[in-house]
């Protein structure tokens, strides 16, 4: 049986742009809807949709740390490991399995 480990490549974002993103741009547009369009049903689902968008990145994000390294599978299959530090956000249905290197 080989071992076939490699670098994880798809997309990683730093982790305090997507909570930027997350806790600034959505309220934001929340607020401005309100203002803009009173009243409007259709808005109002389309703002439920983007809560319910939000509240569902909120698994993405982990942090790593030195000496750590994350195996990375999506929906049972490999992706990779990733080995870098700090705060990331990644797809929220990544299985993010925590690695030590010691």
């Amino acid at each position: 049986m080989n071992a076939k480990e490699f670098q994880y490549n798809d997309v990683v974002i730093n982790g305090f742009v997507a909570l930027f993103v997350n806790l600034a741009i959505l309220p934001l547009l929340i607020v401005m809807s309100f203002i803009l369009f009173k009243g409007s049903i259709v808005l109002f689902l389309l703002l439920i949709l983007f809560l319910a968008a939000a509240i569902l990145m909120i698994p993405g994000y982990f942090s790593q740390e030195p000496n750590e390294a994350r195996a990375m599978v999506f929906f049972g299959k490999y992706k990779g490991t990733f080995t870098e530090t700090g705060f990331f956000w990644v797809n929220p249905f990544m299985n993010k399995k925590k690695l030590s290197l010691r």
